[in-house]
């Protein structure tokens, strides 16, 4: 729970934790247990994952990150839902909750009020006995200072009519390496606490290191073969083009190792023994073939790193033209997931 230390003491203020996606693919139940004494709460996306995490036993709020679409069946102590539209309060008032998040749209137009209907929110809730316990809003880009700046100013103006002692928070993963205005009285950090999101070049290289990858994927090697130069390996037209030791891995795509475009690129890699070696051929279903002939001795029953001992993730997604987001929670099916340390 280093990043969430980290996190706490960068910004000196309250932490949500977002664990929506089966907290980016690491596992929200365990985490959000581990985490629960150093937060000073949770989101996610649907009522679904707030119930999985208060039947484990969160006792923490859980703040819904998008709209109720329809009456839920059972008010949930610890949940509290968010006003996305001012459509949504009809709903609100008949689901018997009593607490409510209002989240602000002040540029990225996905969800949340326009700021000119903060008031008439806030007033249906005073009229309607519900409370506001948060308001919130979303950077569409963060690292461009101008906008930032601009979708913070207009937060502060649309909603200085709250109370100042209403949790707001406006500064997600990318927004820990601005400056401290944006920090409010609460943070919002989702990839960040599972190691991603690193500030970028033209941020102090002095807050690089504040938070590291939590997590290492490996997959054993149930056979090792010799494939001499122009056969065939896996599916497709893909044939040797040297003579090589292949490791074939026990997971493929339905494990979340992402097809190739090109099976002819060998820019996918994974480490043996410290070793970098390439995915060659086609991904299966549940198989990876992987080049291994710089590595000797490799067995079956070894473990091969999708994810740590030299593979960053950052370029896991950048070899497969995507983000680490899609990598991170891709990961699930049937891999086996295997927790070490605690919250002190």
């Amino acid at each position: 729970m280093d990043n969430i230390k980290n996190i706490k003491q960068h910004t000196n203020a309250k932490i949500c934790a977002v664990v929506k996606a089966d907290a980016y693919g690491h596992g929200a139940v365990e985490l959000s247990k581990c985490a629960q004494m150093l937060v000073s709460e949770f989101a996610v996306a649907e009522l679904r994952e707030a119930a999985e995490l208060r039947e484990a036993g969160i006792t923490k709020n859980i703040l819904l990150l998008s709209p109720l679409l329809e009456k839920p069946k059972q008010v949930l102590d610890n949940v509290i839902p968010t006003v996305c539209d001012v459509k949504d309060l009809v709903l609100l008032k008949k689901s018997g909750y009593k607490k409510v998040n209002l989240a602000v749209n002040t540029g990225m137009n996905r969800l949340g009020v326009r700021p000119n209907e903060v008031a008439r929110v806030l007033s249906f809730l005073e009229n309607n006995d519900l409370k506001l316990h948060s308001v919130y809003s979303h950077l569409y880009n963060a690292p461009d200072e101008k906008s930032a700046e601009e979708q913070l100013k207009t937060f502060k103006n649309c909603t200085k009519d709250i109370p100042l002692h209403i949790y707001r928070h406006i500064a997600a993963s990318s927004c820990l390496w601005l400056n401290k205005e944006f920090y409010l009285n609460g943070v919002r950090p989702g990839i960040a606490l599972y190691g991603y999101d690193k500030p970028t070049k033209t941020i102090d290289k002095q807050k690089k290191g504040l938070v590291q990858s939590i997590m290492e994927v490996s997959v054993p090697v149930i056979k090792v073969l010799r494939v001499k130069k122009g056969e065939s390996l896996s599916y497709g037209e893909y044939k040797a083009p040297r003579n090589m030791t292949v490791a074939l891995l026990a997971a493929g795509y339905a494990d979340g190792i992402r097809r190739k475009e090109n099976p002819f690129l060998e820019n996918r890699l994974v480490s043996v023994r410290g070793v970098l070696c390439p995915i060659v051929g086609q991904v299966c279903m549940d198989i990876t073939l992987v080049d291994v002939s710089k590595v000797n001795n490799v067995r079956v029953g070894d473990s091969i790193y999708l994810l740590g001992q030299g593979v960053d993730g950052e370029e896991i997604a950048s070899a497969c033209g995507t983000n680490i987001y899609e990598i991170l929670t891709g990961l699930k099916g049937r891999i086996k997931r295997q927790y070490l340390g605690n919250a002190d």
